[in-house]
């Protein structure tokens, strides 16, 4: 079977798989998650573990008690579903140019005219906002550090964080965790948690898929050729929430990927070296601004360097040259937001915009089939 290297690939072993299998016939994970999680955290930090990362964030704009958030003009339409479930007014800041942080100017002249309550600092593809503006601002931060769980003191920069376990730096089959200081009063928690019946058909693709990894069959979604059309519309999944607390079947699976994380993490740094060392010397593509080394999780994002008025039909090419050397791509983020005139960097960003496989499960093997790729492409 000839080789086609996917973007969503969980890094599960047999650990990951046994402890699953147990679950589904009673064993209790969620408790000992909760434990590990509690030491691993500032002594004045709590773990809510819950049924999504959305939920975790609709809950942590409940508990803060803010109304108008400030996102990124490029960010995961997830995220915004997740605030708008909390009741959260979307105000969209444009991003810096070529980056996925805030443009410092566009976000101090949002706050410094009273037109949000609270900061959602999005960590999009593992990359950090910039914490030192942000702190300097006054208001509250919601660090939505999906990207980033388990990472050095992510999701505890802010007044509330929140960790994903769904395609990320660490992968269960969906599940999130809110992160709020002592002392702040946590909403009410539904008794509801994902049945199995909602959950099988997800764990046996993930497992499937965890186990073929780059040999796994086109016809198995996810491996559809690149188009010229842009993604405009947010995808039904996308706006999708899963309410209640998090399920055996989540935690079992989180538990033994929290347990490997530092793994996990060292996989995903000599990655991304391999990455920049051949971007170094690549005149046809670059990575993001802004982002000082920082290891991505999970996707690489690289942009390409050409024209606005060219923008579309090379990326197109890029794509086509990389899946034709059986490599799948991920389109941007749909930019719904706003219009060009109000989010001209994140529209621009996101013409340019590739992401490539970066996954801790994929093979040295095939990261470097990757980099190769990348390093022959000529526009």
């Amino acid at each position: 079977m000839k080789k086609h290297i996917r973007i969503n690939i969980p890094d599960w072993g047999t650990s990951e798989l046994a402890n699953a299998a147990l679950a589904l016939v009673g064993r209790s994970y969620i408790q000992a998650l909760a434990e590990e999680l509690q030491a691993f955290a500032p002594s004045d930090w709590q773990p809510h573990l819950l049924a999504s990362a959305r939920y975790s964030l609709a809950l942590a704009v409940k508990a803060l008690g803010v109304r108008r958030v400030a996102v990124p003009g490029y960010i995961c339409p997830a995220a915004l579903t997740g605030l708008r479930a909390g009741g959260a007014e979307i105000v969209a800041v444009d991003c810096g140019a070529s980056s996925v942080r805030f443009d410092r100017e566009k976000l101090t002249e949002t706050v410094g005219a009273g037109r949000v309550d609270a900061i959602l600092a999005a960590n999009t593809y593992g990359l950090d906002q910039d914490y030192g503006l942000l702190k300097s601002l006054g208001l509250p931060v919601i660090e939505d550090a999906a990207y980033q769980s388990g990472y050095n003191n992510c999701g505890f920069r802010g007044a509330a964080g929140v960790w994903s376990f769904n395609f990320k730096a660490l992968t269960a089959v969906g599940g999130g965790v809110l992160w709020l200081k002592s002392g702040t009063v946590t909403p009410n928690l539904p008794d509801q948690r994902p049945t199995l019946k909602e959950q099988l058909p997800l764990f046996v693709n993930y497992a499937l898929r965890a186990i073929v990894r780059e040999y796994l069959p086109k016809a198995l979604g996810g491996a559809a050729p690149p188009s010229r059309e842009k993604e405009s519309q947010v995808r039904a999944v996308l706006q999708e929430m899963r309410a209640g607390q998090m399920s055996e079947l989540q935690a079992a699976i989180a538990l033994k990927q929290w347990q490997r994380r530092e793994r996990l993490a060292a996989r995903q740094r000599e990655n991304t070296r391999i990455f920049y060392e051949v971007l170094a010397s690549c005149k046809t593509l670059q990575t993001l601004a802004d982002t000082a080394g920082q290891t991505k999780i999970h996707l690489f994002p690289l942009l390409v360097n050409t024209t606005p008025e060219q923008a579309q039909e090379s990326v197109y090419r890029v794509r086509c040259s990389l899946y034709d050397r059986g490599i799948q791509t991920e389109t941007p983020y749909p930019l719904l937001l706003g219009g060009s005139e109000e989010l001209p960097n994140a529209r621009a960003l996101a013409e340019r915009l590739i992401l490539v496989p970066g996954n801790a499960s994929l093979s040295e093997t095939s990261i470097k089939d990757i980099a190769t790729a990348l390093e022959s492409i000529a526009i």
